[in-house]
């Protein structure tokens, strides 16, 4: 369930201001799949609609606010000055089970643990961002330019739930009684649970603070050639504390990329791009992702670098648009778990080539299709 109305204050005049709400809540219960057959090395060949969770026991409930305040001001066709804010609160509570095949014998003897999973978060992010941006000529070229300010605060706290579903993973009967087990090909979503429920007594509270500048620009040599560039600079801070520890990591990293484009008819184009990016340890609190952990609070940052070749067609009048690429992704500082000490070491580098198709069109004006191939 969702709502997010906009309201919009001097349409029609150089200074606008925009307001905006965005409120989103669920209420599910997740599906985790089938188990896994580590006698064959494929997942057990069941029902697809198997559920092997508990209708009692599983939940997840999310919620997000975030309002969003925008001022702009346009001075002329050569400078336009906007600001936004944005402050957005979310949680993030769940119980789920997951269809365990670890211990022996529960496979072969056509039972599965359910093993319960949980999650209990908040999490806070406000945003501010400064633009000027504005179209001018200079030498008979023609340039489009954004330039701009931003800084973010996000903070986000963690916590799972203790669950007391028993001492044990095998299958017995005592095990079966209490609901924490179930037949492999005729689970019953329905069963009562005998367990317990309790706020886990760790935690984790994560902050990330950022400031970022950045300049683009297009430049336009004729109407079949244009070249396109960019800087921007971000300075990370990431502060990790819980039940257990503290750590902290800071990182100052500066990118760029850079683009030439062809169009030889007016509805299709080729372009070639070059493009860098970087992953410190800890870009984002919350939950996985890059969250800063004490095997990686020391590392520099993965630092990525991007080529690309592709074409776009928009054929019969703009109603199918088509594309393709070829590309190419390099990560340096590739951060990988140490097998022998469990820790993340930077072991090197690590390449993706690929090709990417998409087709996408209006069979009428009710009626959309579209398809990819990686």
């Amino acid at each position: 369930m969702g709502a997010a109305p906009t309201i919009t204050f001097g349409s029609n005049s150089p200074t606008k201001a925009i307001v905006g709400f965005l409120h989103w809540q669920t209420d599910d219960i997740p599906d985790y799949g089938h188990p896994y057959d580590p006698r064959y090395g494929y997942p057990v060949n069941v029902d697809r609609d198997n559920f092997y969770g508990l209708t009692k026991r599983d939940y997840q409930m999310t919620q997000m606010d975030a309002a969003t305040f925008r001022l702009e001001h346009e001075f002329n066709e050569y400078f336009t000055l906007s600001n936004q804010t944005r402050y957005s609160i979310s949680s993030n509570e769940a119980i789920v089970t997951t269809p365990n095949d670890s211990a022996p014998n529960n496979i072969e003897n056509g039972t599965v643990y359910r093993s319960p999973k949980s999650r209990n978060s908040q999490a806070s992010l406000i945003v501010n961002q400064t633009d000027l941006k504005g179209e001018f000529e200079t030498a008979d070229l023609k340039h489009k330019y954004i330039t701009g300010f931003e800084i973010s605060k996000e903070h986000s706290r963690n916590r799972n739930y203790t669950i007391g579903a028993g001492a044990s993973n095998q299958c017995t009967a005592l095990q079966i009684s209490l609901g924490n087990c179930t037949s492999l090909y005729n689970p019953n979503p329905d069963d009562n649970w005998y367990g317990s429920i309790n706020q886990s007594g760790t935690y984790t509270d994560s902050k990330v603070n950022t400031w970022a500048l950045y300049a683009f620009d297009t430049v336009e040599f004729n109407p079949q050639w244009s070249l396109n560039f960019g800087l921007r600079f971000d300075s990370y801070n990431t502060l990790v504390e819980s039940s257990t520890a503290r750590l902290e990591n800071t990182a100052d990293v500066v990118n760029y990329q850079t683009g030439l484009v062809y169009k030889p008819l007016p509805y299709g184009s080729i372009y070639v791009s070059y493009g860098t990016s970087s992953t410190p340890s800890g870009v984002t609190a919350g939950e996985g992702g890059d969250n800063i952990s004490a095997t990686n609070d020391s590392l520099a940052p993965e630092e990525n670098v991007s080529y690309e070749i592709g074409t776009k067609w928009d054929l019969f009048r703009g109603k199918l648009t088509t594309t393709g690429a070829l590309f190419r992704n390099e990560k340096t500082n590739a951060r990988q778990t140490n097998p022998l000490g469990g820790d993340q070491i930077q072991v090197g580098e690590v390449r993706v080539d690929g090709l990417e198709l998409g087709i996408a069109g209006a069979i009428t004006d009710k009626w959309k299709v579209f398809s990819g191939y990686t």
